[in-house]
């Protein structure tokens, strides 16, 4: 059985705010920071050169106080009974290290026994990968499936990774079902690149592949990969530093009824896409 979504369901929120807003988020900074300490120096690293003082102009997030307030809207908007499974998809650690995002979720929406498992370390295509791995679920389940999305850009550790990426603070959420909607999802694919007119020649062969109409094919992606192909008409250019759900939130900001979308990601010269008919 197919896979849908409704773009216009899709909650995404960025954020700047540190962790003093939250009541214990001094007491919290104190905590993470000597568990983070304490789990370097059990992997043999010295915590004193590697822990990372605290930006001075705040930028403090973890994953689960990105995706809290967006917890009520979802819960007002969604029958929470048909969901039994919960993905989160991100690249960069949590602030707070070893959490269970997950568990929070389920708990605070109140939801029953679910399948939850978390894709992680994966690069900015670990969502497309959950989506795909959800509609592989759904293919012998008729329950709904809510996937999380989440990245910030600060650790208490330094990271060479973090730096080259500069994220920012953003998480979002949306529900993926069985029941007729907005978006079907088409497949997913994983391709090698090499040449400027690979890319061209693989996004051709995607919408082909996955029965997309190329005059109604909007194409979503960095604004990188869109200049390799100039004769796209139809293109929306991401925002880079919010990384794994980036291409959802361009979804959800330029939806529009009547067009296909094929989602695209490079990373490490492979290009991940999601296809949705409308």
């Amino acid at each position: 059985m197919p896979t849908y979504l409704d773009p216009r369901s899709i909650l995404h929120r960025s954020s700047t705010l540190t962790e003093e807003i939250l009541p214990t988020g001094h007491q919290q900074r104190a905590y993470w920071h000597d568990y983070a300490a304490r789990f370097l120096a059990a992997n043999g690293l010295s915590w004193r050169d590697t822990l990372a003082n605290p930006p001075p102009d705040g930028g403090l997030s973890s994953f689960i106080s990105l995706l809290d307030p967006l917890l009520p809207t979802y819960r007002a908007r969604h029958d929470l009974s048909r969901i039994d499974s919960v993905l989160m998809a991100h690249w960069t650690p949590d602030l707070h290290l070893g959490s269970s995002v997950i568990n929070y979720v389920i708990h605070e929406l109140g939801l029953p026994d679910c399948l939850a498992l978390t894709i992680s370390d994966r690069g900015p295509d670990a969502a497309l990968f959950a989506l795909a791995s959800i509609a592989n679920c759904q293919q012998e389940n008729a329950g709904d499936a809510l996937l999380l999305m989440a990245d910030q850009g600060y650790l208490h550790y330094r990271s060479d990774l973090m730096s080259t990426l500069t994220p920012e603070n953003n998480a979002g959420l949306l529900t993926l079902s069985r029941r007729p909607q907005a978006l079907r999802y088409q497949g997913y694919h994983r391709q090698p690149l090499t040449t400027q007119r690979t890319v061209i020649a693989e996004v051709q062969h995607l919408i082909a592949r996955f029965e997309l109409r190329p005059q109604h094919t909007v194409i979503i992606a960095d604004a990188t990969l869109l200049a390799l192909l100039p004769a796209a008409p139809l293109v929306i250019a991401t925002h880079p530093q919010w990384l794994c759900a980036a291409p959802f939130a361009a979804l959800a900001a330029h939806y529009q009824p009547g067009h296909d979308y094929l989602l695209l990601v490079e990373h490490q010269r492979r290009l991940s896409a999601v296809a949705l008919r409308g």
